[in-house]
């Protein structure tokens, strides 16, 4: 009996770490959850419509709790870098060099930016970033990608809006 007993359990087990092997990391999980970052407070959810790149980004006015989709392209390079907006919630793709970024609008370390995390062609693991979006000349939007230690991953580039319907030119050099 205690044999079954044992067995009964050790099957039970299993299946509950199967279960939460899809629940992120710190439970066995896919490492897939949100990524801190190292040393600062947690970031607070802020609403995007309320500030002075809210209307760019799609919100029909300050009092609205998200932004419409919106698609921008980074002109000096031909498209290779795309920002698509939704909601509170920004993906940043560099076909060229192979990164994505994902996060969400918010108040932390570094003030209001979307913070989230990297993850690079190949790795297995996400890297806490932000992106920091400003107003720039005509309709454009600057925008920058800081990596874990608030340090740029790049420079400052300048975003122009895509038009509904169209496709964003990725060729990369050679």
């Amino acid at each position: 009996m205690t044999l079954l007993l044992r067995r009964g359990l050790a099957a039970a087990a299993l299946a509950v770490f199967g279960a939460l092997a899809g629940c992120g990391p710190g439970l066995g999980g896919t490492g897939t959850g949100d990524v801190p970052l190292p040393g600062a407070a947690a970031p607070v959810p802020a609403l995007l419509c309320t500030t002075a790149i809210g209307a760019a980004l799609g919100c029909s006015n300050a009092s609205a709790s998200a932004a419409a989709e919106t698609r921008w392209v980074d002109s000096a390079t031909g498209g290779q870098r795309q920002l698509v907006v939704l909601g509170n919630s920004a993906a940043w793709l560099d076909a060229c060099a192979a990164l994505r970024f994902d996060g969400d609008w918010a108040q932390g370390p570094q003030g209001q930016r979307f913070y989230g995390s990297t993850l690079a062609h190949g790795a297995l693991v996400r890297l806490p970033a932000s992106l920091q979006l400003e107003p720039a000349p005509g309709a454009a939007l600057a925008a920058r990608l800081y990596g874990p230690d608030a340090q740029p991953l790049g420079p400052v580039l300048l975003l122009q809006p895509l038009a509904a319907g169209a496709a964003a030119p990725t060729a990369c050099p050679a």
